[in-house]
């Protein structure tokens, strides 16, 4: 990933310059549909073929249909661009809407649609190069990419859960007074077998989570050059992960399951194009669901790290008097119930400072 990163900044230069000049055709590569928008993911060596949260659709469009099963909607941003390598700035929004609401032991199919969209740019401003303005002497610019995606999944819940999802994406440069699109989908599939006890007498027991998954990715749809002859090269990526979340759950009286720690190891391998297949390792160690704590590796890019601190495990934790139980009322049970605010931090040698923040609502 780091080679393709300063790749893709020496794309930029390139391709401007030649836009400048007016030297046709140009291209770029488009190595910013590789940047990962989840900080969950990014702190966990950019594994997320196989997991499902709120964010895991970018890399797998099929786990959108399994999210389904939490029952809420989420939102999520960046409220401060992350940085890549020190010349890139990256900003992210998702949503995640569930077009039903489930019961885990009766439902069995889910639907689910989503979107996020994606900005990166180049924190310095180039000055133009021209014939008439030799040795960058005319106007500042700022080259911008921006990536619109809307996915769509269907999920299976029985004692094999299946999610199929597919992502249509659009993407627009602007280098200079120029701009280009061009038009790509991701699909992906998701095989989970949860392995649930029976919680009714309210004592603390194990469950288990195998998982596997496979997507392909930025996968061209509308033909190269566009009308000026510009070339959009896609980095057109294969991915399988396999996961394997364990732990500790417990039902409370009067409210829905609790995982009391859980331990999520990760691994996938992604291939971009022809070169080598890139191994992925992640691990995350949750606490009451109220702090998540990640650490990963990323072949040729080195180790990553991050956290989660999510409000409606600590309303939950603090309400809970000797017997577990609830307040039940007014505002307590609005934060433990239906409202939940999540901050995440992702960082790395290469990716540095993700803060990403994730509300969600309850169906």
């Amino acid at each position: 990933m780091k080679k393709i990163i300063i790749l893709f900044i020496i794309n930029i230069i390139v391709s401007t310059s030649i836009i400048a000049q007016g030297f046709w055709p140009g291209f770029y590569r488009a190595n910013e549909l590789l940047s990962s928008p989840s900080a969950k993911a990014s702190g966990m060596g950019e594994t997320g073929v196989s997991q499902v949260h709120e964010k895991s659709f970018y890399f797998n469009p099929g786990s959108l249909g399994l999210f389904a099963l939490e029952n809420k909607i989420s939102v999520s941003g960046f409220f401060k661009d992350a940085i890549y390598m020190d010349n890139l700035g990256f900003y992210n929004s998702s949503i995640a809407i569930p077009l039903q609401k489930s019961d885990k032991e009766s439902t069995k199919f889910l639907f689910t649609i989503g979107g996020y969209y994606s900005v990166t740019k180049i924190l310095e401003p180039i000055q133009e190069t021209t014939r008439d303005f030799p040795n960058g002497t005319g106007i500042f610019f700022t080259p911008t990419y921006k990536n619109y995606n809307s996915t769509f999944a269907v999920g299976y819940n029985n004692s094999i859960q299946i999610g199929i999802g597919l992502t249509l994406k659009q993407l627009y440069d602007k280098l200079t007074n120029y701009s280009h699109e061009k038009t790509s989908f991701d699909f992906g599939i998701i095989v989970r077998y949860p392995i649930f006890p029976d919680l009714s007498d309210y004592k603390e027991k194990l469950y288990f989570i195998p998982s596997f998954g496979y997507s392909i990715n930025n996968q061209e749809i509308l033909p190269n050059l566009t009308t000026d002859g510009f070339n959009i090269v896609l980095p057109e990526r294969k991915s399988v992960g396999i996961s394997f979340e364990s732990g500790l759950i417990r039902k409370f009286y009067f409210e829905a399951d609790r995982k009391l720690i859980s331990l999520l190891p990760s691994f996938d391998m992604s291939k971009v194009d022809n070169n080598n297949w890139l191994k992925k390792y992640g691990l995350e160690l949750g606490v009451m669901e109220i702090l998540s704590f990640r650490i990963g590796y990323i072949e040729e890019d080195g180790n990553t790290n991050g956290f989660s601190v999510n409000s409606q495990g600590l309303f939950a934790f603090f309400q809970k008097d000797n017997s577990y139980k609830l307040s039940r009322t007014g505002l307590n049970k609005f934060f433990t119930d239906v409202v939940s605010i999540e901050y995440s931090y992702a960082n790395s040698e290469l990716m540095k400072s993700y803060h990403e923040v994730v509300v969600t609502y309850a169906l």
